[in-house]
């Protein structure tokens, strides 16, 4: 088998665990889970390593792996067929594709762990107060806006309330969930039609 046939196959197989990646994993979300929780174990061991972060190293991560076959075998067949010497194309693929491999590690570790940062920040409007901007039905999808002193959040909304809470209506965040998309509860009538339902209730005249 020819050097040139070695370097096809890498290739392709590089695109085949691509192709099952974007087809299998969707996003890729249980790669990221997968690549978090071998940081977690390298993690552990590190002071016993005398405090060498074991996490940086990618060999667990199946990404690695797919970036580095993937462009090893590209770039030893575009070398081959350009007539490099049979050495240093082996060496330029082979530090290629381990340094574009380590870089789609790192760069895919870092998204993971900007979408999980996002997630902790948006905890912290638990229990605030918000307006509905567009209707909250139970068992449907709405939306809520909070005003903040750098400008106003919009979220995807659901509730648990019995009765619909319409535009303007006040609520209250009481949970928001990892996909972003808060819980919210009303905690007032605030438009015309709330407020006559709320007399109503209480036995108070309409005005």
């Amino acid at each position: 088998m020819s050097l040139l046939s070695v370097y096809l196959f890498f290739a392709a197989l590089g695109g085949v665990l691509l192709g099952a990646s974007l087809f299998l994993g969707g996003d890729g979300e249980a790669d990221l889970d997968a690549d978090a929780d071998a940081d977690a174990d390298l993690d552990a061991g590190a002071d016993d390593a005398g405090g060498f972060e074991w996490s940086v190293l990618p060999f667990g991560s199946l990404r690695f792996w797919t970036f580095l076959t993937g462009t090893f075998g590209l770039m030893g067949a575009l070398l081959e067929l350009l007539g490099v010497p049979t050495l240093l194309g082996l060496a330029v693929a082979v530090v290629t594709g381990a340094a574009v491999g380590w870089g789609a590690f790192h760069l895919f570790r870092w998204l993971s762990r900007e979408e999980v940062t996002g997630e902790t920040d948006l905890s912290r409007y638990v229990e605030h107060e918000a307006r509905v901007l567009v209707p909250v039905r139970r068992g449907g999808l709405g939306k809520i806006v909070i005003d903040r002193p750098v400008g106003r959040l919009e979220l995807l909304a659901t509730t648990r309330d019995a009765r619909d809470l319409e535009v303007g209506s006040q609520v209250l965040v009481v949970a928001i969930g990892p996909d972003g998309r808060a819980e919210v509860t009303s905690i007032g009538p605030s438009t015309p039609k709330d407020r006559v339902a709320q007399r109503r209730m209480e036995g108070q005249p309409e005005t």
